[in-house]
């Protein structure tokens, strides 16, 4: 089932790593949810302080990965797999 679930999402990234994301005018809070998923399932918890304020966008990718903080790797695939059939595919 795992493995199942890492070649569905290895699938999904090399589809979305080949379009153009720009065609489909994702919202900024859409392509935040792309990145905590994908950063989740790569890397586990946000282990990296908090960058300061000034740097708005640096703020929000962390706060966004940062706020499924203990999500299991394969949650945070299926998550991601979600965001890619609700958003993108066609």
């Amino acid at each position: 089932m795992e493995q199942e679930k890492e070649t569905e999402f290895k699938k999904v990234l090399d589809i979305v790593r080949d379009i153009d994301l720009e065609s489909y005018s994702l919202t900024d809070s859409v392509k935040l949810e792309f990145y905590k998923f994908y950063k989740q399932s790569m890397f586990g918890d946000c282990n990296t302080p908090r960058p300061t304020f000034l740097y708005f966008k640096e703020c929000a990718k962390w706060d966004a990965w940062n706020s499924i903080k203990n999500m299991s790797k394969y949650d945070a695939m299926n998550n991601y797999i979600r965001c890619y059939n609700n958003y993108i595919r066609i």
